[in-house]
């Protein structure tokens, strides 16, 4: 069995309070522009979209 990532090295987007899935607000990277993002992945033949 294969476990894959699919990940955009291009992709840029800001980490922000919406999109953190943490319980906790107090991130540093919040209003942080990044670069890169997982878009799917494979694991143990479950799919998992971004």
């Amino acid at each position: 069995k294969a476990n894959l990532v699919v990940f955009d090295v291009k992709e840029e987007w800001e980490y922000n309070r919406k999109n953190n899935l943490s319980k906790s607000y107090n991130s540093p990277f919040i209003g942080q522009k990044l670069k890169g993002r997982v878009l799917l992945t494979c694991n143990n033949n479950r799919l998992f979209k971004s």
